[in-house]
C-alpha cells in the first residue's frame, strides 16, 4: 500500500526532472528570443515565437537523428518503409529550411522596401513559419482507417458535403477580396476611358470598345480555369486513396492531366491575351515582383506541397517494432507547446484596436475607439452584446479573409491537439509509415503542378467576378 501511494510522486518527480541538455537548451532559446527582441519594431509576442522556433529545431534535429537510426535499422529489402523512414528524414529538414526562410525574408525587410513589397513579404513569413510549425507537429502518413458503422458513414459524408459547400462559398470570397483593389483600378480606368471625347480637331481621337464578347469570353474562361484546377485536385486527392486500385489509378491520373493541361493552355491565354487585352494598364504592371518576393513565394509553395505529400501519399501507419524508441523531441514538452500557443494566439490576434480594418457598428473609425465609448458612455450592460459581437466579428472576419491567418489558425489547432494528447498520457513516439516510391513522385509531381496553375487561376476567377458585368450577376 505504501509503494503504491509513492509511486505517483516519484513519477511526477521523475516528469519534472531535466538534464545538463535541457538546461542548455533552455538557455540557447531564450538567448535567441531576447536577441530577436533587440531589434526595432519587436514585440515580446515575436520574440516568444522565435525563443519556441528555437526549441522547435531542437526537436527537429532529435527527431532526424532518430529516423536516420530507423532508416539504418530497416533491410534493404523492404523498400516502402525505407522510403518511409527516407521521408521522416526529409520532414526535419524541410521545418528546418521554412524556418531558415523564414528568419531570411525577415532579414530582407530590413531593407528599403516598397509598401506592397514588405506587406507580401510579411505574408510570406507568417505563412512559412505556420507551415513549418504544422510540418513539425504533424506525422508523416495517417493512421489506419477502421471502418465505420453506416450510419456514422453517412454522417460523415453529410458532413463532407457541407464542409465542400462552405468551402467553395468561403473561396469565392476570399478571391473576391483579394482582387478588389485591383478590380476597382480597373473600373475606374475604364470609366475614365469611357468619358473620353470620339473625335479631337475634326480627326478620331479615341474610339472606346465596351469589349462585351471579349468579356463574356473572359469570364467564361476564368470558370472554366477554375473547374479544370478543382477538378486536378480533387483527382489528385482521390489518387492518393485509391492508388493500389490499377483501374482507378490509370483513370484518376488520366483526368488530373486532362486538368492540369485545360488549365495551362487557359491561364497561357489569360497571360498573353485575356489580361492584356481587358486591361493593358494592369497587365504591364502586374507580375513584376523582386527576387526576394518571388523567392518567397516560391518558399511558401514548396512547403505546401512538401505537407500535402508527407501527410497523405504514405500509407497507413504501423506500430512496427522497428520504429525507434527514443525519448521524445524537445518540441513536444507539454511547457513548449503551451509557450508556442501562446505566442501564436497572441501574435495572431488583429491590430484592430488601432487599424481601422473594419467599419464599427457605431461608426468610429477603431474599435479600441468603440470599447472607449462604451466605456465613457457609462459601460451599459445592453450595449455589451453589440459590443462583443463587434470584436467576435472583427475576429472571424480577420481570420477569413486572409490565408496566413487560415495556415495561423491551422497551427495553433494542430499544437493544441498534440497537447491534449499529451494530457491524456498518449504516447508520443511515432510509427513508421510505408511510402511507395511511384507514388510519392506521381503525386507530389501532380500536386505541385495543380497548386502552380490555382494561383493564377483563382486570381483570374476573383479578378473577372469584381470586374465583368456577366461576373456581377
Amino acid at each position: 500500500m505504501i509503494t503504491g501511494c509513492r509511486q505517483p510522486q516519484n513519477s511526477q518527480m521523475r516528469r519534472l526532472r531535466f538534464s545538463v541538455f535541457d538546461l542548455l537548451v533552455i538557455t540557447f532559446g531564450v538567448a535567441a528570443g531576447l536577441a530577436y527582441h533587440r531589434l526595432p519594431g519587436v514585440g515580446w509576442s515575436d520574440a516568444l515565437l522565435v525563443t519556441c522556433a528555437t526549441w522547435i529545431v531542437v526537436g527537429m534535429v532529435q527527431q532526424m537523428r532518430s529516423a536516420y537510426g530507423a532508416w539504418r535499422s530497416i533491410p534493404s529489402a523492404d523498400r516502402e518503409l525505407r522510403t518511409g523512414a527516407a521521408l521522416a528524414i526529409a520532414r526535419p529538414i524541410a521545418v528546418v529550411s521554412l524556418l531558415a526562410a523564414a528568419v531570411g525574408l525577415e532579414v530582407a525587410k530590413e531593407f528599403e522596401l516598397d509598401v506592397s513589397e514588405s506587406l507580401a513579404l510579411d505574408a510570406f513569413i507568417a505563412s512559412l513559419f505556420s507551415l513549418a510549425t504544422i510540418c513539425a507537429y504533424t506525422a508523416p502518413g495517417r493512421a489506419e482507417i477502421t471502418k465505420a458503422t453506416p450510419r456514422k458513414t453517412v454522417f460523415q459524408s453529410m458532413v463532407g458535403i457541407l464542409a465542400m459547400l462552405l468551402g467553395c462559398v468561403w473561396l469565392i470570397y476570399v478571391l473576391i477580396s483579394a482582387q478588389t483593389i485591383s478590380g476597382l483600378v480597373h473600373l475606374a480606368i475604364r470609366g475614365v476611358e469611357a468619358y473620353q471625347p470620339t473625335r479631337w480637331s475634326g480627326k478620331p481621337f479615341y474610339p472606346f470598345d465596351p469589349q462585351v464578347k471579349l468579356l463574356a469570353e473572359f469570364f467564361r474562361g476564368s470558370v472554366l480555369a477554375a473547374l479544370a484546377v478543382a477538378v486536378s485536385a480533387i483527382s489528385v486527392v482521390l489518387l492518393t486513396v485509391y492508388w493500389n486500385r490499377r483501374t482507378t489509378r490509370q483513370l484518376l491520373f488520366m483526368i488530373a492531366l486532362a486538368g492540369i493541361a485545360l488549365a495551362a493552355y487557359l491561364v497561357h491565354w489569360y497571360w498573353t491575351v485575356g489580361f492584356p487585352t481587358v486591361s493593358p494598364y494592369l497587365a504591364g504592371n502586374t507580375g513584376t515582383q523582386p527576387w526576394y518576393v518571388v523567392a518567397a513565394g516560391f518558399s511558401v509553395f514548396a512547403g505546401a506541397c512538401f505537407l500535402f505529400a508527407m501527410r497523405y501519399v504514405p500509407e497507413g501507419r504501423r506500430n512496427d517494432p522497428r520504429a525507434t524508441a527514443a525519448p521524445p523531441p524537445y518540441h513536444l514538452s507539454a511547457a513548449v507547446m503551451s509557450l508556442l500557443l501562446l505566442a501564436m494566439i497572441i501574435s495572431a490576434t488583429p491590430g484592430w484596436w488601432n487599424v481601422p480594418l473594419i467599419s464599427s457598428l457605431w461608426g468610429s473609425p477603431t474599435l479600441m475607439a468603440d470599447l472607449e465609448f462604451w466605456w465613457n458612455g457609462g459601460a451599459g450592460l445592453l450595449e455589451l452584446p453589440q459590443l462583443l459581437l463587434q470584436v467576435a466579428y472583427a475576429l472571424a472576419a480577420s481570420y477569413v479573409e486572409e490565408p496566413k491567418m487560415l495556415l495561423r489558425l491551422a497551427a495553433i489547432l494542430i499544437v493544441f491537439s498534440q497537447l491534449r494528447r499529451w494530457r491524456r498520457g498518449e504516447p508520443v513516439i511515432e510509427a513508421l509509415a510505408p511510402v511507395q516510391i511511384g507514388k510519392l513522385l506521381t503525386v507530389t509531381a501532380l500536386a505541385a503542378l495543380t497548386l502552380l496553375l490555382a494561383i493564377p487561376a483563382g486570381a483570374w476567377l476573383g479578378f473577372s467576378l469584381v470586374t465583368t458585368p456577366i461576373g456581377g450577376l
